[in-house]
């Protein structure tokens, strides 16, 4: 079985006052490679999500251009809270995503 491929990376995340993410920054999968950075809002995120993008946590390798370390996948909760697979509870939690 193949692993299922991998959209886009969040490599840091930033969290406003009441907890709710205010932005990440990605690089995002064009082709076989990936694209420089770019931030994406909250509600960004949340429609890629929606529409099936799909993210995982995840850090650069030193001098390795496109090549990533990839942690657990971000999702959706019921209540459209942002979460990785690892993190448990109520509200926006990006376990092991650095902040920005």
């Amino acid at each position: 079985m193949t692993p299922k491929k991998i959209d886009a990376v969040v490599e840091a995340v930033r969290y406003d006052a009441s907890g709710q993410i205010e932005f990440v920054r990605v690089y995002k999968r064009i082709v076989s490679t990936f694209a420089d950075h770019s931030l994406l809002t909250r509600a960004e995120l949340v429609d890629q999500l929606k529409k099936g993008v799909r993210f995982v946590a995840g850090s650069r390798q030193e001098l390795m251009g496109a090549t990533f370390d990839t942690g657990p996948e971000l999702r959706l909760v019921a209540n459209s809270a942002v979460q990785t697979t690892e993190a448990a509870g109520e509200g926006d939690n990006l376990k092991g995503v650095p902040r920005i």
